[in-house]
């Protein structure tokens, strides 16, 4: 019983702590094959970053749906299918090897989530309903620039 209540313990700090991390984004990214009106862009800083870590392409993804949150140092990637839910967090950094040197590396590290883990993140994507959200084209009377 004292093992169990560990246990239901851990999870729940676990997704509070996941909730907390996904309130602080600064930035989503969905893709989905079942969004039609539906669409983010990605920057092209973003989309460079997302090669140096080593991320896939969000728009040649072949599963259901995939998400990306970008976070100060932070991507998480959900992805998955109607069988199963995968997350990836990739944590990396700047750095510059000598102060006159205007040169950096980009160092990462990646780590999985449990199912549990990526489950979460996926549920609270969804009640999030960021999928709800109009497009510029859908926004009447948006203007592109200034």
């Amino acid at each position: 019983m004292a093992v169990q209540r560990n246990i239901d313990m851990i999870q729940i700090r676990t997704v509070i702590l996941l909730v907390a991390f996904l309130l602080q984004l600064q930035d989503v990214y969905p893709q989905s094959k079942k969004m039609k009106d539906n669409r983010a862009t990605i920057d092209v800083h973003q989309e460079s970053l997302s090669k140096k870590l080593g991320l896939s392409n969000l728009k040649k993804f072949n599963h259901e749906f995939a998400f990306r949150f970008w976070g100060r140092g932070q991507a998480v990637d959900i992805t998955g299918d109607s069988t199963r839910i995968v997350g990836t967090v990739t944590n990396y950094i700047y750095h510059q090897k000598k102060a006159s040197d205007y040169r950096t590396d980009t160092l990462f590290k990646k780590a999985s989530l449990s199912p549990e883990q990526a489950n979460a993140a996926y549920k609270l994507f969804l009640n999030l309903k960021l999928l709800n959200i109009p497009t510029d084209e859908k926004v009447k009377g948006w203007r592109k620039g200034v």
